[in-house]
């Protein structure tokens, strides 16, 4: 029961999607360019550009935004986690296509630098879970999504994105119990 409410709390503490410090540091940034913005601000706008919904306009702001946040701080596991999943809106999305590499491919290499720098960073498991399932690799699918749950389970971003999924991937059931 203590552990169960001590992840309560800090989901409500600290919960990138929902959380008091995320809400403050979100309202901070609020207006800036994204090139004012440090890779914690960054990170937090692209999460409230993922739970409210996208265009291209904001996706091609914040995958700026991430990318300057990495080549300052190449060690920030969440720029990485988030960076991949902007690669992934360009796959699923069709948001601002690069040349080069499969956007799947760059949303893999980000999701193993997240993991590599933090790999109990639950957004870095996500990351993974997320091109992991668009890569039709369900296998690492699975693996990556229970990892990130484990990692924390009261984060709501985690459980509709994952449960939409897994409910996608024929685990109906399970999914729509976490949805």
């Amino acid at each position: 029961v203590q552990e169960d409410i001590t992840s309560k709390v800090v989901a409500a503490i600290a919960s990138i999607s929902a959380g008091v410090i995320a809400r403050v540091t979100l309202g901070q940034a609020r207006g800036k360019p994204p090139r004012e913005l440090s890779a914690y601000a960054c990170t937090i706008r692209a999460n409230e550009i993922m739970s409210s919904g996208y265009s291209v306009a904001s996706h091609l702001a914040i995958r700026t935004c991430l990318e300057a946040a990495i080549a300052a701080e190449p060690e920030y596991a969440a720029a990485w986690a988030m960076l991949s999943w902007m690669h992934t809106l360009e796959y699923s999305q069709g948001y601002n296509a690069q040349s080069g590499p499969d956007a799947r491919e760059r949303a893999l290499a980000a999701a193993h630098r997240a993991i590599e720098l933090a790999p109990a960073n639950p957004m870095a498991r996500f990351a993974m879970a997320r091109a992991s399932y668009l890569m039709r690799d369900l296998e690492v699918f699975y693996a990556e999504a229970a990892h990130a749950l484990r990692l924390n389970p009261h984060e709501p971003f985690l459980l509709g994105n994952l449960g939409n999924w897994l409910a996608f991937s024929g685990r109906w059931d399970e999914g729509i119990a976490m949805v």
